[in-house]
């Protein structure tokens, strides 16, 4: 099977999406080359797990819903922009790791 692009993200407020995407807009002319978001699609990326297989997934996804529901709820505030590096690009996970 192929493989998934996959990261672990949180679902942000609508009004919150609006205004990014506003942000992106006004970017857009300026930064040809980046392929943005849809506002319906902007997220919070916590992990970026990079390509991983269906079963994978299927392991990972309950173990993720189960911390999720013991998680704590948090205030987040706004205050940068990021994207992900090209397909095939190596990833840093800061772990130091190779």
């Amino acid at each position: 099977m192929a493989a998934i692009r996959a990261f672990v993200a949180l679902e942000i407020p609508a009004a919150t999406r609006l205004r990014i995407a506003a942000l992106a807009d006004s970017l857009r002319p300026r930064l040809p080359s980046i392929r943005w978001l849809a506002p319906e699609t902007i997220h919070l990326t916590l992990r970026f797990l990079g390509d991983c297989t269906p079963e994978v997934l299927e392991r990972l996804e309950p173990r993720l819903a189960a911390a999720a529901e013991v998680a704590p709820a948090a205030d987040v505030r706004v205050a940068g922009l990021g994207l992900f590096p090209e397909r095939g690009a190596r990833a840093c996970c800061g772990s130091g790791r190779s």
